[in-house]
């Protein structure tokens, strides 16, 4: 796999969510194996003429706790940052829909289009747009953020000498 596909890979939610829940999955199967050989070490051993000795049994019994306190916390960071991808996705298909709704001004060389956001993609005629300053001809704008202001907005610039063409219409 390339590098651009690895990158696609990461930000698609739910393999990050995935991976999240495969990672308490492990952190409980470690915490019940752990409990196994403690019980083992605890219980089974003293039939077979373990001797109890703090010597062995502090040490053991603080890595126990260790071990026990790195993978509950491991749990917990990733249950709150699962939990709030859920409730991320929920806000931002809201702040989605409203994006979707508002209207772009393409400037052409003689008149002016509005060009709604709401009619599907498909249907939309793409018209050539002749720039006014470089004189080119094309049939896309890029789009960027024009952060001169202050607030961010989206305009619509030529691909050639990225003049500006139109600011977002509210």
């Amino acid at each position: 796999m390339s590098a651009g596909k690895l990158a696609g890979l990461s930000r698609n939610p739910w393999l990050i969510r995935l991976a999240l829940g495969l990672s308490i999955v492990s952190a409980i199967v470690a915490m019940v194996l752990s409990t196994s050989i403690n019980t083992i070490v605890n219980h089974d051993l003293y039939g077979f003429g373990l001797q109890f000795n703090s010597a062995w049994y502090d040490p053991y019994t603080m890595y126990t706790n260790l071990i026990y306190a790195c993978l509950g916390i491991s749990m917990a960071i990733s249950t709150v940052v699962l939990v709030l991808s859920f409730m991320n996705k929920s806000k931002t298909s809201e702040t989605t829909v409203e994006k979707d709704t508002k209207s772009f001004k393409k400037i052409g060389k003689s008149e002016q289009q509005v060009v709604s956001a709401e009619k599907p993609r498909a249907k939309q005629k793409v018209a050539d747009t002749t720039c006014p300053a470089c004189k080119r001809v094309f049939s896309k704008p890029v789009m960027m953020l024009n952060m001169v202001d202050g607030k961010p907005k989206m305009v619509s610039t030529c691909p050639y000498c990225n003049e500006v063409l139109a600011t977002e219409g509210k």
